[in-house]
């Protein structure tokens, strides 16, 4: 899936050259949200949509026919579907989805590296202390918590601190 992808991520910037001759658009794939809506979406109708001064529906639907005269999405791509105000779904074949494992085991050790583009990056993790009080301002970083804990009390007042 992973050389299906950029087959796939090469294809759609020629649909988006022949679509929106000229336009800066980057050629881009997303995860969906939800499972139900494919494999892969594409919101390059909504951006193409205001420099073409066109329903952005209408542009997914052209970018849909030059999509489908691709020789890279007629081999990966199972269906290819307009939602909403114009997203682009696009649903993977078995075969293109089961090609990672071919490509994970002949890479061996080397999957997933990258040579160096010189650009620096941060990677930050996150570990939440599950014995310790969770706080509110932890809260954004915190995605589960223990379900055997009941969250910290507040201490009482006592009558004459209300007074």
């Amino acid at each position: 899936m992973i050389e299906a992808k950029q087959e796939l991520l090469r294809a759609l910037s020629q649909a988006i050259e022949q679509v929106s001759p000229g336009t800066a658009v980057p050629a881009a794939f997303e995860s969906p949200k939800q499972a139900s809506h494919g494999d892969l979406a594409c919101t390059a109708a909504m951006q193409l949509a205001k420099p073409l001064k066109k329903n952005p529906r209408d542009v997914a639907a052209a970018l849909v026919e030059a999509l489908g005269r691709q020789a890279a999405v007629q081999r990966h791509v199972a269906a290819l579907e307009i939602a909403g105000p114009g997203f682009i779904n696009i649903r993977l074949t078995h075969a293109a989805k089961q090609a990672v494992v071919a490509e994970v085991l002949q890479a061996g050790e080397s999957f997933g590296r990258q040579p160096s583009n010189g650009q620096r990056v941060m990677v930050e993790f996150v570990s939440a202390n599950p014995t310790g009080k969770a706080w509110r301002s932890r809260a954004s970083s915190i995605t589960t918590m223990p379900a055997c804990r009941s969250p910290p009390s507040r201490p009482r007042r006592n009558a004459a601190s209300r007074a």
